[in-house]
């Protein structure tokens, strides 16, 4: 258990001190907000999910590693995963990428997979 969930307080060490700190170990490493007056205000904006490490990160990655061999490029994004502790979202991102490889090799549509 500990070793899964290791990778956000490892990944929340390399951020560099700051004012906004808290708020770059959210957004990068899925981290939890504490209770303050700047979360409030992100939750009643709706704009807390700005903070919440989703598929779209795990998508934004990849992008930036398309160059790298497709294995290392995997590994890399199931590296990130790990980094932000394995979150629902990034998890579902994750395993559709998977799976949009796995059925597009077997010449599945979009609307199949």
């Amino acid at each position: 258990y500990y070793v899964l969930h290791y990778g956000p307080e490892l990944c929340g060490q390399w951020i560099a001190p700051s004012d906004y700190a808290e708020f770059t170990r959210a957004l990068i490493c899925g981290t939890r907000l504490t209770a303050s007056a700047e979360r409030e205000l992100f939750i009643d904006t709706g704009m807390i999910h700005i903070l919440v490490v989703s598929g779209a990160h795990l998508h934004f990655l990849e992008r930036c590693f398309l160059f790298l061999p497709k294995g290392l490029r995997w590994s890399l994004l199931a590296g990130y995963c790990w980094f932000t502790g394995f979150g629902a979202p990034v998890v579902r991102s994750f395993v559709r990428h998977l799976v949009d490889a796995i059925f597009a090799r077997r010449g599945h549509s979009a609307l199949q997979k």
